[in-house]
């Protein structure tokens, strides 16, 4: 009985693929209930303030278009922190949630399309498909070098975070638009509008956008003579077209804001180029290299999971699709997507990109290493099942063990994801009282205020503070209906 047929499915492989689900849902849970602990923190207030002093709609427009406490070129992240402003910053606690569960369930339906389209008959079931779309989300977060900042918090997941669950949705769309034949104008139009929207994020994720959908767009040009496995080519390519020309318009719309004119940018555009295109290609260098060098654990895990997933369930392929080329070209790829990314920081701040963003650049690398390991792992299926002939169960039975015994790794590195809870559930308790005093305060007019200093929930991202002069703080005053705030009074040390 072969492993790819669908009676594998009526025993311990549908059992591993639970175990696998309960096991990877350990960490992303932690993930999912530290989240909701998030209130206003940073520039949340600013938006906040934003939307209160001008209202929705005029604060889209003059976000845009004048210097305010923000990025306001990026129309997409004021867009949906206004959004969310308008729920409240307990929605902040939210938001986090329900872009883990958007992204997980993109990711797994994007999966279940892709291994139907591969005729990879196992892996399309939905217990399969959402088990690998776990192991992409872990690895991905828990390489995140800073996941208070990229997950989090809402000013820094929404310019970063954002951008990679955009895509995701998109490439669900654009793939179930091709292969079910939909509308070509009407898909046309959502791909290009909703690519131009997710574009509007931030500059690093416009770039990483126009890398991926640039080489989605050359696979699929070098491939569109491979019918029996493109059959929906004449559908998607238009679509892909216009991910891209609604990408490139993100691109100018964010670079041609009205509100950078006045910002000091640096100057001439020419004579930075040339620097900033050997700082993004060195910054692309040094992240494989600390990727390699301080990860090398969980990304031999990652590597290993998708090779033993690729050894037990990947189809017999032609010899193309599985040779030391392809992975050699999955790497060059990510490399220039990666290099797409670094490009906004090394032309701005000529440096390397802040923590909060690099979980763009961690995903291309997760993405990268899973599709090294799978066709690893399917050309060692080929190898071994020429040379063991009468022994295939010993194979199966092999990789079902490492599986399941690689499963044990997410559970045992969620601890600190749980150890840090009770510090985020002491925070969301002081801040809801200190926020229910300062709105008490505001009521009875009083215009100086003095309020507990708590801690600052997300390292490196300032708070409100002792000076009332601190722009946190004017954006809070603004936010609440005060004068001042000054977060001096003690408080914070006590049980």
């Amino acid at each position: 009985m072969g492993i790819n047929e669908d009676s594998s499915l009526s025993g311990k492989w549908l059992a591993l693929g639970l175990v696998g689900i309960g096991a990877f849902s350990v960490p992303l849970l932690g993930y999912f209930v530290t989240s909701t602990f998030m209130r206003y923190s940073g520039d949340d207030y600013c938006y906040a303030a934003s939307l209160i002093q001008f209202g929705f709609w005029k604060s889209q427009w003059l976000s845009y278009t004048q210097i305010l406490t923000y990025n306001g070129n990026r129309y997409a992240l004021t867009l949906f922190s206004n959004l969310a402003d308008l729920l409240g910053p307990r929605f902040n606690g939210f938001l986090p949630g329900i872009m883990l569960v958007l992204w997980l369930l993109g990711l797994a339906f994007l999966l279940k399309t892709s291994f139907e389209v591969f005729s990879v008959r196992v892996l399309s079931k939905p217990v399969f498909a959402f088990w690998l779309a776990e192991i992409l989300a872990f690895f991905t977060l828990y390489q995140t070098p800073d996941i208070a900042q990229s997950l989090y918090w809402r000013s820094g997941m929404l310019p970063y975070f954002a951008p990679v669950v955009a895509n995701v949705l998109l490439l669900l769309g654009v793939s179930q638009s091709a292969l079910r034949s939909w509308s070509l104008w009407s898909a046309g139009i959502l791909a290009f509008f909703f690519s131009w929207l997710s574009g509007g994020f931030s500059e690093t994720g416009v770039m990483f956008q126009a890398g991926l959908w640039g080489a989605i767009f050359v696979i699929i040009w070098f491939n569109r003579n491979r019918a029996g496995r493109m059959r929906y080519i004449s559908q998607i390519m238009p679509l892909v077209i216009a991910v891209l020309v609604g990408t490139i318009i993100a691109a100018i719309t964010l670079a041609f804001s009205p509100t950078l004119q006045d910002r000091n940018l640096p100057s001439p555009v020419l004579s930075r180029i040339s620097k900033s295109l050997s700082m993004a290609g060195w910054n692309t260098f040094l992240f494989y290299y600390l990727m390699l060098r301080r990860k090398t654990l969980p990304m031999l895990l990652n590597l290993g999971l998708f090779m033993f997933l690729g050894l037990s369930w990947a189809p017999q392929m032609d010899k193309n699709w599985l040779s030391i080329r392809n992975v050699f070209l999955a790497w060059i790829i990510g490399a220039a997507i990666t290099f797409l990314s670094m490009l906004p920081f090394a032309y701005v701040q000529q440096s390397y990109p802040e923590p909060r963003a690099v979980i763009i650049m961690q995903w291309i690398a997760t993405v990268i290493v899973s599709l090294s390991g799978w066709w690893t792992g399917g050309w060692l299926k080929q190898v071994l099942l020429s040379n063991l002939k009468g022994k295939t169960n010993f194979l199966y039975n092999l990789s079902f063990l490492v599986l399941l015994f690689l499963c044990l790794f997410p559970v045992w590195e969620s601890r600190q994801i749980y150890n840090d809870l009770p510090r985020y559930q002491k925070w969301a308790a002081f801040w809801d009282r200190r926020d229910a005093q300062l709105r008490d305060l505001a009521r009875q007019n009083v215009h100086e205020v003095q309020v507990i200093e708590i801690d600052h929930i997300i390292p490196n991202v300032g708070d409100l503070s002792p000076d009332p002069g601190y722009w946190y703080n004017q954006c809070a005053s603004r936010y609440y209906g005060v004068q001042s705030i000054s977060a001096s009074l003690p408080g914070w040390g006590e049980k």
